[in-house]
Parts: structure tokens; C-alpha cells; sequence
């Protein structure tokens, strides 16, 4: 289209080719006429006005002789012979409405550009099929997979599932539909703020089924058939929804909520023979220990070394069970993003509560861990301190040996 004409510029030009008589096409968009003498005067006064709409120096500007009253007019292309004409000569007014008044001839009207809302104030019923139908392809293209633009602006709509399935804005026939049919199905699925993605499939799906037995479909059959699809839309809407209740998706979270717990507790339960042997290790290495007569340094040291590493082992098993732990939180947290994609499930309270009880469990387990974590280098601690007590008894293992000054002792000790 040309530049953004208002609609006063629009009537000015068609008043002034209402004046024009013994009309020729001289080229498919240029007319050649003559001013009758009486309308002459008239003539340059709407073309003075023109000048405020169109510049003289375009060569849409119309070229008047007002001396012979001759008289040519390139079109621009707001001006249209018909609804028809101008969907052939502007393919791409298929995809897109009409951003600028538009005036056509066969049915002398001027139309300005409203939003389906608006439909009502439009006094013919052609302009009105024409808005409905450009919607009802924008409607439907926010649902497809993807979309192709060949050379003639011919936009194509893709949409992927047991088939591929095209629809070809060819829009040549405007379909009367009913406008609360194309509202509804507007407001409770393109603009619905729940449920965006089932929608997404139940329009692909009710669209690929509806023309089971094509691959590829015209826009002119999808607006003659509109009203039908819609039904089938609803009607598949509603079993998901009668699947998709809340008493579903309650009984849906509290049982994953128990098969969570479960694991949460198992991460710590498969360490607790671990967990409970770490007390009497400390019992068990002390009692162990050689002392007097069979006091035996090495065998002390196998025996601390061996402890050391018991208690390292069980060390990293909790830092393991930790992993665990975290790797079940961040299930629990992306299932809780899942269902706050719907506003109509996440805001009950009941279903929070479970979502707070796996929080607050896994905090629980994560201190537990960390106590035991705790326990577990007190516990290495302690066997040292024990060995450094006997060892110093037996030996010269004293603060000295630090410093070399001695290592074995003279004579035992009795």
C-alpha cells in the first residue's frame, strides 16, 4: 500500500472521480476522463484540497487540463474497484488488515480501519466478512508451527502432529461467521492466561482431525467451516477439562508428594548402619589399641589409619546422600513451577502445603546430614587424640618429636 492516507484525503479523491465523465481505463489502475464544463471550477478546488492528502509531485497526483477538461488518474491504492480486486492486487492484505482508509468502487464505500470489537459500526456486510476472516487467520496463526511467505506474499500456516497440515491464505471468498463465535474463541483460548500449551495442541489437533482426510487446506474452506471448528474445539476443550480437575491434581501432588518423602528418607536411611557405627568406632579403635606389654606402634598406626579411613569413607557417603538430596529439591521445585503455570491449581492452599511439608523435609535431612558430617570429624579427632595419648605413653612421642630431638626411648617403661 501507498502511504498512510486520512479518511478526508480518501473522500476528496473519490469526490472529485465521482466528477469525472466518459471514463477509459487506459492501464489496469490508470483512468482517463473529462471534466464537464460546469464541474471544471469545482474540479480545482478539490484538487487544490488534494494537495493537502497527496504531493503534487506524486505521480498519483491527477492530471488535470482545464482548458480541453481532460483529466488522468493513476490509482493509488486505497482506491479499489472492489474487495476482490484489491485482494488480488495487494496479496499481502490477506495476512494483515487494512492499516489505512480504503474506499471500493462497486459498492461505493469508504472504509475506516476498526478492531473486530468495532465490527458493528461497519455499514456493509462485504468489509465485515473481510475483518472476520483476516482475524480469524491471525487467530489461528498464533497456534502454528510455522509459517512460510512465498513471493506473492502468500502466507502459509504449518502445523505439525499425527500429519503435517498447511492452511494457504489464498483468502479470495469471504465467509460470513458469526462474530461471537469468533470473540469466544478469542478470549477463552488465544487469550487464555491457563492451560496455553493443551490449548496450543487441542487447536492443532481438532484442525489436523477436522480435515482428516487433507494435507492441505484454503483459508477460504477453514472461514467457510469456522463455525464447526470452533465446535469441535470446545467440545475437545471440555474432556481435557473434565480430565484435568482439581480433584485430579490434588491427588496428583499428594502422591508425589509421598513418593518424595520416601526418597528423601531412603537417602537417609541407606546410611544409617554407617551412621550408627561411627560412636562405636571411637570404642572399638580405642579398645583395639596395643598397650603395655603388646604395645605395638605399628599395629597402633594400622589400626588409627584404618579408622581415619572408615570415617573419610562415611564422610563423603553423607557429602553423596547430599547430592541426593539437592537432586530431589530441584525435582520438587521444577514440578512446583510446572503447576504455577496455571493460577487456577498453584493458588490452593491445600496444594502449597505439600509443596512446603518436601521443603521443609529436605532442610531437615540436609541438617541431619550436616550433624552427621560433624559427628563423623569429631569422631576422627578423638581416635587421634587417643593414639597420640598411648603412643606417648610407650614411646618418646612427645611434644619433642616435633623437633627431632629423640624418637625411641632408652628403655621401656614398665
Amino acid at each position: 500500500m501507498d502511504n498512510l492516507i486520512t479518511f478526508e484525503g480518501v473522500k476528496i479523491y473519490v469526490d472529485l472521480v465521482k466528477l469525472v465523465s466518459n471514463i477509459k481505463h487506459q492501464a489496469r489502475r490508470t483512468l482517463q476522463g473529462f471534466i464537464l464544463k460546469k464541474d471544471r471550477s469545482t474540479v480545482i478546488d478539490v484538487l487544490e484540497s488534494l494537495k493537502h492528502h497527496i504531493n503534487t509531485s506524486s505521480q498519483l497526483f491527477p492530471i488535470f487540463d482545464d482548458e480541453d477538461g481532460e483529466i488522468t488518474l493513476k490509482l493509488p491504492s486505497f482506491y479499489n474497484f472492489s474487495l476482490k480486486d484489491m485482494l488480488e492486487d495487494h496479496p499481502e492484505l490477506r495476512n494483515n488488515l487494512i492499516s489505512e482508509p480504503t474506499y471500493f468502487q462497486d459498492i461505493d464505500y469508504i472504509y475506516s480501519p476498526l478492531s473486530i470489537s468495532e465490527i458493528d459500526l461497519i455499514q456493509n456486510e462485504e468489509v465485515k466478512n473481510y475483518i472476520k476472516n483476516v482475524n480469524i487467520f491471525l487467530l489461528i496463526k498464533t497456534q502454528s508451527d510455522h509459517q512460510t511467505l512465498n513471493g506473492s506474499n502468500e502466507e502459509t500456516l504449518f502445523f505439525l502432529g499425527k500429519k503435517k497440515f498447511s492452511i494457504i491464505n489464498d483468502l479470495s471468498i469471504l465467509s460470513p461467521v458469526d462474530l461471537n463465535t469468533i470473540l469466544a474463541f478469542k478470549t477463552s483460548y488465544i487469550e487464555s492466561s491457563i492451560h496455553k500449551e493443551a490449548i496450543r495442541h487441542i487447536i492443532k489437533d481438532s484442525l489436523i482431525n477436522f480435515y482428516s482426510n487433507s494435507y492441505e487446506i484454503s483459508l477460504n474452506q477453514i472461514c467457510k467451516d469456522f463455525n464447526k471448528i470452533y465446535d469441535v474445539i470446545k467440545n475437545n476443550y471440555e474432556v481435557y477439562m473434565s480430565e484435568f480437575t482439581f480433584s485430579k491434581v490434588k491427588r496428583e501432588v499428594e502422591k508425589f508428594r509421598t513418593e518424595n518423602i520416601t526418597r528423601i528418607n531412603k537417602a537417609f536411611s541407606d546410611i544409617q548402619m554407617q551412621i550408627v557405627t561411627i560412636p562405636a568406632s571411637v570404642i572399638i579403635v580405642a579398645a583395639n589399641f596395643k598397650t603395655a606389654k603388646d604395645f605395638s606402634l605399628k599395629t597402633n598406626s594400622v589400626i588409627l589409619f584404618g579408622a581415619i579411613f572408615f570415617a573419610i569413607a562415611v564422610y563423603y557417603i553423607c557429602e553423596n546422600q547430599k547430592d541426593t538430596l539437592e537432586n530431589i529439591n530441584h525435582e520438587v521445585k521444577s514440578h512446583k513451577r510446572e503447576l504455577e503455570k496455571n493460577p487456577l491449581f498453584i493458588a490452593d492452599n491445600e496444594i502449597q502445603l505439600n509443596y512446603a511439608f518436601l521443603n521443609n523435609r529436605y532442610h531437615r535431612q540436609i541438617r541431619n546430614l550436616c550433624w552427621i558430617k560433624l559427628g563423623v570429624l569429631t569422631s576422627i579427632i578423638l581416635t587421634i587424640i587417643i593414639y597420640l595419648t598411648i603412643n606417648s605413653e610407650y614411646t618418646c612421642l612427645t611434644i619433642n618429636i616435633w623437633f627431632l630431638d629423640s624418637f625411641w626411648c632408652s628403655a621401656p617403661k614398665n
